[in-house]
């Protein structure tokens, strides 16, 4: 059976009661201790974007009738909560957080113990563009804490000389093997104008 696509969030709409969001892309969905949750990107109003969310009521499942609430700030009624803050001015990922991946896997703590963890993988930007030579993209990661989603200071894919940007991570954890996987595109040159971006898909893996 065809169905034509909904549309949950609509930009010409509005986001409303929320004001702070000018358009929500990259959206990611998960079910997490029996609730759907949405993790997606968005562009603010000073131009930046950051990562935020969306959930269903606890256990209702996926239907034609759903509707997504956002996450708000407990603090402001009408503006949504992102998942981190903003990257101070300087930081690799000051200007954008994009296309968020979440994944859940294991790691050693502190104690050499294997501990549960959650993550976002996502796509971090260096400048104020979206496309330009002044603009880079590389991966960073998020991990969930006691006290919330925790960025962590550095990214954990860059471009090298082979790439110019790393971006739009697919993250996967194997249990037996106990490693992080992740795919990920990877430009080999930044297209001229009128030309066509030249790009591959890259994979790495962790322990």
């Amino acid at each position: 059976m065809r169905t034509q696509p909904k549309i949950i969030f609509d930009m010409l709409e509005g986001y409303a009661p929320v004001k702070n969001l000018l358009g929500m892309a990259d959206p990611n969905v998960h079910k997490i201790d029996g609730q759907w949750w949405m993790f997606f990107g968005a562009m603010q109003r000073n131009f930046t974007n950051n990562l935020f969310s969306a959930t269903l009521p606890k256990g209702e499942p996926l239907n034609a009738d759903m509707k997504w609430q956002i996450t708000m700030d407990p603090t402001n009624p009408k503006k949504a909560q992102s998942l981190t803050r903003q990257p101070s001015k300087g930081e690799w990922d000051h200007f954008g957080l994009h296309e968020p991946c979440f994944v859940e896997g294991k790691k050693r703590d502190d104690a050499g113990k294997w501990v549960p963890s959650r993550r976002i993988y996502y796509t971090g930007r260096t400048g104020r563009s979206l496309f330009g030579k002044n603009t880079k993209y590389s991966i960073g990661l998020l991990e969930l804490t006691a006290n919330g989603w925790q960025r962590h200071g550095a990214p954990v894919i860059t471009s090298d000389v082979l790439s110019h940007c790393a971006l739009a991570p697919k993250v996967i954890y194997d249990n037996d093997e106990k490693k992080w996987h992740i795919w990920y595109l990877a430009d080999s040159r930044e297209a001229v104008k009128g030309d066509k971006d030249a790009a591959d898909i890259y994979y790495s893996e962790s322990d």
